[in-house]
């Protein structure tokens, strides 16, 4: 007497691929989609198990199948891992990326200082213009300046990206921007007045001698 049976066997050890996703290198102003694909030549792709840490927070959660995509959207850098599992539980080498957003416009201030500080807006010494910016995010990309003083673009003008700069004897209309590394951009106008030269008083013509009228 015999008994035959038929049965499949199913074998695979080979972890899926899980390419690490493509996201910018440095911060964005805009929401980041983080689209994580799977590959696996042997009993298929079952899942991809990622979660996020900094600053968003995501637990420990599964895309079915072999492609998803995670949205990012907060302020400051999240860290997303992730890992794919096949059908048959072989785990994929584990991947991580740093998605960097900065949706904050940077500050931008200045200071005028002068020797002698005149009065109503005027300055009576060269005065020293110096660029406050700030940025909590992403950090400051460049500060930029334009000037209009009336005299044309040989008007006096020292000036120094990554300092303060003078100016002379004149009034300016300042346009200041200061943009982040994350595009975001802040201008600001002002206006100095700078005045060095003493006035003139000419002695007034009167008779060097007595007189017995009026004398204006």
């Amino acid at each position: 007497n015999s008994t035959t049976i038929n049965f499949d066997v199913k074998v695979d050890t080979t972890a899926p691929t899980l390419p690490t996703p493509t996201v910018p290198a440095d911060y964005v102003n805009t929401a980041v989609d983080v689209n994580l694909a799977a590959t696996d030549d042997g009993s298929g792709i079952a899942r991809i198990e990622y979660s996020a840490s900094g600053a968003t927070v995501i637990g420990s959660t599964d895309i079915i199948g072999d492609q998803g995509t995670v949205r990012i959207t907060a302020d400051g850098t999240t860290i997303i891992t992730a890992t794919a599992y096949d059908v048959a539980g072989n785990p994929s080498e584990s991947v991580t990326v740093d998605v960097k957003i900065d949706t904050v416009a940077p500050t931008l201030g200045y200071t005028v200082v002068a020797a002698d500080p005149g009065v109503l807006g005027w300055q009576r010494a060269d005065a020293t213009v110096t660029r406050i910016p700030g940025d909590g995010g992403s950090g400051i990309a460049t500060t930029t300046y334009t000037r209009d003083d009336g005299s044309g673009p040989d008007a006096p003008l020292d000036y120094d990206i990554d300092g303060p700069f003078i100016l002379r004897d004149g009034e300016y209309t300042i346009s200041a921007t200061t943009t982040d590394r994350a595009d975001n951009s802040t201008t600001i106008v002002f206006d100095v007045k700078v005045d060095t030269t003493t006035p003139l008083l000419p002695t007034p013509d009167v008779s060097p001698d007595y007189v017995n009228t009026t004398v204006d």
